[in-house]
């Protein structure tokens, strides 16, 4: 997976500093392709290896001026990580159905509102648009998923699902999903 990490790097580094979502679905869809033409050439580093990397990078960090840490927008998380950074690649894991997207849309926002001028891009390889979609309007009203999904709302319960899909088209952050040939991603 160091392949994997090094696309995701590469990608947090334009994103950082690229306001055209168009261009990064468009690296995004060349790091992909990279990624499958090299899935099978293992990076194997030594302790030697790992070692002079780690001096490399701490000595690159004494010598470098960071851009300031963004806010993930969860005040412990950070007090504990310090922010994110450019070229950081974050990977949250847990079982399915634990927030991991949820929270994932709220560290991308809170990103974003952090630039006046800038788009973020929230990208899953796992879900398509409309259930990235489903999960950001549970989240902000308040409900179960499978309450959203059953499509039956009471009269004032639906009109905050129509507020809460009006505010949608104000937002800054693209969703890119994975798609069936019956919806738009």
């Amino acid at each position: 997976f160091p392949v994997t990490i090094t696309l995701g790097l590469d990608l947090a580094k334009t994103a950082y500093d690229e306001p055209s979502p168009e261009k990064l679905l468009s690296d995004l869809s060349k790091g992909y392709i990279e990624l499958e033409n090299s899935i099978n050439k293992p990076l194997l580093l030594s302790p030697k290896d790992i070692a002079l990397k780690a001096s490399e990078h701490f000595a690159d960090l004494a010598n470098e001026t960071r851009k300031p840490a963004l806010s993930t927008g969860f005040e412990k998380l950070d007090s504990i990580t310090g922010g994110m950074f450019p070229g950081e690649l974050w990977i949250l894991a847990a079982r399915a159905k634990h927030g991991k997207t949820t929270i994932g849309v709220q560290i991308a926002e809170s990103a974003c509102n952090q630039f006046t001028k800038r788009n973020c891009l929230f990208a899953s390889l796992e879900m398509r648009a409309t259930q990235l979609i489903e999960r950001k309007i549970a989240s902000e009203m308040g409900l179960p998923l499978k309450y959203i999904r059953s499509g039956k709302f009471d009269e004032v319960q639906e009109v905050r699902l129509m507020e809460k899909i009006a505010t949608l088209s104000e937002g800054r952050v693209y969703f890119y999903g994975v798609s069936k040939s019956s919806e738009l991603s």
